[in-house]
């Protein structure tokens, strides 16, 4: 009987602590999952906004960034906007150029039709070091 009594405590006792070891395990399992999310979204995060602030930063004064285009998966970009002269549109398309930000830089030769309030747009490929 003494025997008998003391596996029976001894098995109540196992059970508890495996049942409460079974409670944690399943909480770690739960925020091991949560972690691994987090990590993938982490892994493609850009900030954007910083990106944009890189790219407009580069604009000399007298133009006017309209529009921005970026896309992570292409790595293409798309920049709209409008200069005050010639000079200033090839002041940003040469300082574009010299930043190091991208694999090609594309202007379209309409660019230069006008003289004064020009309307461009330049088109081309970031480096992926910018993502």
């Amino acid at each position: 009987m003494a025997l008998i009594d003391e596996y029976n405590k001894i098995r109540h006792g196992a059970s508890l602590v495996n049942v409460e070891r079974l409670r944690l395990e399943s909480n770690i399992d739960e925020l091991n999952k949560k972690v691994e999310q987090a990590d993938k979204v982490q892994a493609s995060f850009t900030k954007w906004s910083e990106v944009a602030a890189r790219l407009t930063a580069l604009t000399p004064p007298g133009v006017t960034v309209d529009y921005l285009f970026l896309n992570r998966s292409s790595r293409a970009f798309r920049l709209n906007g409008q200069a005050l002269g010639r000079d200033s549109l090839i002041a940003a398309k040469e300082s574009l150029e010299r930043s190091g930000l991208f694999e090609s830089l594309d202007a379209p030769l309409s660019n230069l039709l006008e003289k004064t309030n020009i309307e461009f747009r330049f088109n081309g490929i970031l480096k992926s070091e910018i993502f």
